[in-house]
């Protein structure tokens, strides 16, 4: 059988001096030393020093496979691109190969330098993947142990990830070193599939933060098709469609997922179930109904959800969205239910506009209104209770035709140019539009300046995940 190589990283506390931890030595003697100048004047006087010097953890673990390897990596910091770098292990890396090479003189050691910020995963996994890429180009029949102990909880994970996915699983073996209360060590082998679903549920959070729910669905179930029944799964299912606006699978789904155990304390999926709205409904309830009003807060959270990550196109679309079912659901106050028998309705509405509305027929004329987001906002305006007014005077000033300034820049026209010619909206042209901050006054208006429930439930899932 081909030996293997063991990779491990290395933190603070896999090394003693004098029977204490490096750290507790320097604090308990009081001494003027950083970690990484106290490790370079241990290395420096090798020879004299190492009688006092012993590993931790890794030992324990080479005691076990010592028949299984031929060559132990060790990663070590010695960080370039930060100004505290007092805890680099770099000089550890170097006495501990000098030292297991004395314990297991038939083993290679290798101190491998990771010169990557030791919490900054993006440098971290561009290290390791291209480190483990040349090991697997050199030799692809080799087979590797990562031990997963020691260095920050950032290597850890990049590590993990890299070999995880670079390497097929029979071809890795992991192992864990728990350090007890008396400094001995215990071995614990993790099988591949159960690590495996560690790293992926960790993936899944890091989704669910960037709000890409299917994506995270794909790695939670992955072939594992019973685990569409549990409720994690039903969860992110829940936030995939509600962030669809599907309202209908998504109530369902949340009626389920209401009755689940653990699940009564997030209210905000009953309140889904219920159709009880994020916002107040109380200054809109003379206008719209309460199922309508429900809908409205929902495209307008998106938009906000949006907002927050910086996708101006997606949030532009939401807005337009949003102003489309505002007219249609307020429309239905004068007898014109556009939601229903659509074509129809919209017909009738056009049709009969002019003689029934005056500012209708003063905008167009003799001439037949274009069926339009203008159109219906105009029509809108006729429902005349406060609160619509407001909703509205909000609301023309982000359309290109309506607005007073007679600029050609409103949500609809950005809107038209994301879904029709593919422009994507641009964050300083969008951020500096004379309307911007309106669309903030409209969340306050519905009663949502305050609450964000995509960041509500984001927690509330990854809560679950834990």
């Amino acid at each position: 059988m081909k030996k293997k190589t063991l990779f491990s990283n290395i933190g603070n506390r896999n090394l003693t001096y004098k029977g204490d931890y490096i750290e507790d030595y320097i604090k308990k003697n009081e001494l003027d030393e950083d970690f990484k100048s106290f490790t370079e004047k241990l290395w420096q006087n090798i020879d004299s020093e190492k009688q006092y010097l012993k590993p931790v953890i890794l030992n324990t673990l080479l005691d076990e496979l010592y028949d299984e390897l031929d060559e132990v990596v060790l990663f070590s910091s010695k960080q370039k691109s930060v100004e505290r770098t007092n805890q680099d292990t770099v000089y550890e890396g170097d006495i501990l190969t000098i030292i297991l090479k004395e314990y297991y003189p038939e083993l290679s050691f290798k101190n491998h330098f990771l010169g990557a910020r030791v919490f900054d995963y993006n440098e971290l996994i561009k290290h390791f993947r291209g480190y483990f890429a040349s090991i697997i180009r050199n030799d692809p029949d080799k087979p590797v142990i990562f031990c997963d102990a020691g260095g920050t909880s950032q290597q850890k994970f990049a590590a993990k990830i890299m070999l995880e996915y670079l390497f097929s699983p029979d071809m890795l073996d992991v192992y864990y070193v728990a350090l007890q209360k008396d400094q001995k060590s215990k071995v614990e082998k993790v099988e591949p599939y159960e690590y495996r679903k560690v790293i992926d549920k960790e993936n899944v959070g890091i989704a669910i933060k960037v709000y890409a729910y299917d994506a995270a669905l794909e790695i939670l179930a992955g072939n594992n098709l019973q685990m569409k029944d549990k409720k994690e799964y039903k969860f992110i299912e829940f936030a995939s469609l509600r962030s669809k606006l599907l309202f209908k699978p998504a109530q369902k789904l949340a009626k389920n997922l209401a009755g689940m155990k653990g699940m009564q304390s997030f209210e905000f999926i009953s309140e889904y179930r219920d159709s009880e709205p994020i916002g107040d409904y109380e200054p809109f309830k003379q206008f719209l109904k309460k199922e309508d009003y429900f809908k409205l807060c929902e495209y307008l959270a998106l938009a906000k959800r949006n907002l927050n990550k910086e996708d101006y196109s997606l949030a532009v679309l939401n807005f337009v969205q949003f102003q489309e079912m505002y007219c249609y659901f307020v429309i239905k106050k004068l007898e014109y239910n556009l939601t229903s028998n659509t074509q129809y309705e919209m017909g009738r509405l056009q049709r009969e506009a002019r003689t029934h509305f005056r500012n209708v027929a003063v905008r167009w004329g003799e001439k037949l209104p274009p069926l339009g987001l203008p159109f219906y906002l105009e029509v809108t305006r006729n429902v005349e209770e406060e609160m619509n007014q407001r909703v509205l005077n909000v609301l023309y000033n982000t359309n290109s035709q309506l607005n007073d300034r007679r600029d050609k820049f409103g949500l609809d026209s950005l809107r038209n140019k994301y879904a029709h010619e593919g422009k994507a909206v641009e964050k300083d042209k969008f951020i500096n539009q004379p309307y911007y901050d309106d669309l903030f006054e409209l969340l306050r208006l519905f009663g949502m300046d305050q609450r964000d429930i995509y960041q509500e439930m984001n927690e509330a899932i990854i809560q679950v995940l834990q």
